[in-house]
């Protein structure tokens, strides 16, 4: 599947450049970062062309960028040159305990297989410090399907509204902040859940929320 998802995004990342916006994450994306230490460390998984990367590095954030498609990461070093990028599955575990401030996972768990969902959410929480966040995606289209998406056929894989609050809370996490965003880069209306999620630390919550 990996290899799958990596040939797809490599064959549409130029067009995949040309009409993705983070117009409607931008609020979230916003609001995430009021909520980071400043200047933290702040791991991109999954960072397609940079966009999220290009805003955390504007905002002073050290981000480490993720993704498994070369082309997608020559697109993500121009858009975002102040950030690092490494061509890596994000799903591997490979970075020491308590190494970011935050995490960002929009429109990336969704190209990973269910069976895998709660895997990754638990490394994320391994890797995230204790008053640590997690901006993440959930899709609102449940099952798993190979579609056209931008001119080639791509893999999708969403929960249930109440699988995906269980794997979330599963991984140690609770939620601080969540809304529902419709993206239509596809051609088609697709709503998605963007949440902020910090540790289930009860002092770390309050700290973080009284910033």
């Amino acid at each position: 599947m990996n290899l799958f998802i990596q040939h797809a995004y490599d064959r549409i990342a130029e067009k995949y450049n040309q009409k993705r916006s983070i117009s409607s994450e931008l609020n979230m994306l916003k609001k995430f970062i009021e909520l980071l230490p400043e200047k933290g460390r702040v791991l991109d998984a999954g960072c397609g062309v940079g966009l999220h990367s290009k805003f955390l590095t504007e905002h002073d954030f050290k981000v480490t960028g993720l993704d498994i498609s070369n082309n997608m990461l020559d697109l993500a070093r121009k858009n975002a040159p102040k950030a690092e990028f490494i061509n890596k599955d994000f799903t591997k575990s490979f970075f020491r305990k308590e190494s970011f401030d935050g995490i960002v996972a929009l429109f990336s768990l969704f190209n990973i297989p269910r069976k895998n969902h709660q895997k990754v959410l638990n490394m994320f929480n391994k890797i995230l410090t204790r008053k640590g966040l997690l901006l993440i995606s959930f899709g609102c289209r449940i099952g798993e399907c190979i579609v056209d998406f931008l001119g080639t056929k791509m893999f999708f894989s969403n929960n249930s509204y109440d699988e995906s609050e269980k794997i979330l809370s599963n991984a140690g996490f609770e939620k601080v902040a969540e809304k529902l965003i419709t993206s239509t880069i596809s051609g088609r209306k697709i709503e998605h859940r963007l949440i902020i999620a910090s540790k289930k630390n009860t002092e770390g919550l309050r700290q973080i929320l009284n910033r």
